[in-house]
């Protein structure tokens, strides 16, 4: 019983794989993610792709185009990361130097 376990959470783990591959090379391409374009080219079946509650969540998040606003998201928290690592910086120079030892 344990064996058979490890070989579906195996090929669990070999299925979101190809899947997230396939989302990645498509969206390089240009191309639609969709359910079906996610199965020609990740070799899985649709039916397979929405039976499986991570891969329906996968497909369904990149062709909704979130995709595309969260890493604009994330572009623009690292700039304010960046900012704020400046600010803090140069605070901890201005602290350094009134430190009255």
């Amino acid at each position: 019983m344990e064996a058979l376990r490890a070989w579906q959470h195996q090929k669990r783990g070999d299925t979101i794989a190809a899947v997230r591959a396939a989302i990645a090379e498509l969206a390089q391409q240009g191309a639609a993610i969709n359910f079906n374009s996610v199965s020609k080219a990740s070799g899985i079946s649709r039916k397979s792709l929405y039976a499986a509650n991570e891969t329906k969540e996968l497909i369904s998040f990149h062709r909704s185009g979130e995709d595309a606003d969260l890493l604009a998201k994330i572009a623009e928290l690292e700039a304010e990361n960046k900012r704020l690592k400046e600010i803090l910086r140069s605070i901890r120079a201005r602290i350094g130097a009134l430190d009255i030892g």
